[in-house]
C-alpha cells in the first residue's frame, strides 16, 4: 500500500467512524476545512503531516516507516454563553477521543498500522462580536511500517 493510501484510509476509517457517534450528534464531520462562513458545530480533517523513512534506488523494495499525524479541528458556534460553548466544545472534543480510545479498529483493520495515538488536544472558547466561539484540536499520531 502506498505511503498516501495508508494516511488516507486512516483518515477516511476516523470521518466515518466519529460521524456516526451519536455524542457528537449536530457536529458535522468532514475531509477538510468548511469555509470562513462555517457556523453550528463542526469537525474537519485540517492537515496531514508526517516523517518518511522511503529508502529508494536500491535492488529490491525495502521496508518503510511512516510516521503521520492527523490534526483534526474543531469549531462551536451559536451558544448562548461561552460556558456553553465550552461545555459543548469538550463534549465533543471528548466523544472524539473516546471513539478512538474505545475502537482499535485502525490497527485491527490495517496491518501496516503499527500503532495510534493522541498526542495533542486543546481547547479554547473566546467571545468575539459575532458571539462565543469554541475551538479545539486533536492530533493522531500514526505509525505504519509498509513492507
Amino acid at each position: 500500500m502506498a505511503t498516501t493510501s495508508i494516511r488516507w484510509v486512516c483518515v477516511q476509517d476516523i470521518v466515518v467512524g466519529v460521524g456516526g457517534m451519536p455524542m457528537a450528534a449536530g457536529a458535522v464531520m468532514s475531509y477538510g476545512y468548511p469555509g470562513d462562513e462555517a457556523k453550528g458545530e463542526q469537525v474537519w480533517l485540517a492537515d496531514i503531516e508526517g516523517d518518511l523513512d522511503l529508502p529508494v534506488l536500491s535492488a529490491g523494495r525495502k521496508p518503510r516507516s511512516d510516521i503521520f499525524r492527523l490534526r483534526f479541528r474543531f469549531l462551536i458556534t451559536g451558544k448562548r454563553s461561552i460556558e456553553l460553548t465550552m461545555s459543548r466544545l469538550t463534549e465533543v472534543v471528548s466523544a472524539f477521543e473516546d471513539y478512538l480510545a474505545d475502537h482499535s479498529h485502525l490497527a485491527d483493520d490495517l496491518v501496516e498500522v503499527q500503532s495510534a495515538k493522541i498526542t495533542t488536544s486543546t481547547q479554547a472558547a473566546v467571545t468575539l462580536i459575532e458571539g462565543h466561539v469554541g475551538i479545539g484540536e486533536v492530533v493522531v499520531a500514526v505509525h505504519s511500517r509498509l513492507a
